[in-house]
């Protein structure tokens, strides 16, 4: 676009009488006017002798000055780019932890598991903490006990083989619910023998609610093994 201006240049009135009074006969007063500076893209064109006319061509934007003038728009497009990619990557990963999730924890854990060998061991473990013989039961002998144990631990023996499919969701897992099951075992065992020793004539009486207390911190271990798989698995 051109932009144009007018310029009124200043005309030396005629000289007042004082003037004529202080410059001798036949002089001439002569007014200086300081010259007018154009920037490098203006031009002037006379139009009479008191008034000229300004032509400037615009002056092209630079490169510094456009992408300062763009910058805002060009951030908050960047940053609306990268939200759209992190909520893309976000929806797909968190559905697939969604489904990693259905598939160990609805399938897995509650249909195939847990029938077999959880919910199992929970009756079980509560029916020998229920059922645990007392060394100091009068009438109880040695014959009652080791049958007692041989039928829960027949049962426990069987219960174990129900526990492997658990390496299908983590080798891990399987490895630590196995030690827990081999400390309920153990621990079982130790009180009978105990009882069974006792009955035989020993001196030492073996102290049932401390027993009652040791399967039943290792039946919770056991359970909250199950319970920090299922939790770690909405985490991941």
């Amino acid at each position: 676009m051109t932009q144009s201006a007018t310029v009124t240049s200043p005309i030396k009135p005629a000289s007042s009488t004082a003037s004529n009074l202080t410059n001798p006969v036949g002089s001439t007063s002569v007014a200086s006017v300081a010259p007018l500076t154009l920037p490098a893209e203006c031009g002037s064109v006379n139009v009479t002798a008191s008034h000229a006319v300004i032509i400037c061509r615009p002056v092209p934007d630079s490169v510094l000055d456009k992408l300062l003038v763009a910058m805002p728009s060009i951030a908050i497009s960047l940053i609306a780019l990268g939200l759209s990619a992190y909520a893309v990557h976000y929806n797909k990963r968190k559905d697939a932890r969604a489904r990693d999730q259905s598939i160990q924890d609805d399938f897995w854990l509650r249909k195939i598991v847990s029938p077999a060998s959880i919910e199992p061991f929970v009756k079980l473990s509560t029916d020998v903490i229920a059922e645990l013989p007392d060394a100091t039961d009068v009438g109880l002998s040695e014959e009652v006990v080791t049958n007692w144990h041989n039928q829960y631990h027949t049962t426990l023996l069987r219960l174990k083989p129900g526990f492997k499919t658990l390496e299908l969701l983590s080798g891990g897992l399987l490895a630590q619910i196995e030690a827990e099951l081999e400390s309920f075992e153990d621990e079982l065992a130790t009180y009978v023998g105990a009882t069974r020793t006792h009955l035989k004539g020993g001196c030492v009486v073996p102290v049932r609610a401390a027993t009652v207390a040791k399967l039943t911190d290792i039946r919770q271990a056991l359970l909250r093994l199950i319970l920090k798989h299922q939790v770690d698995l909405g985490k991941k």
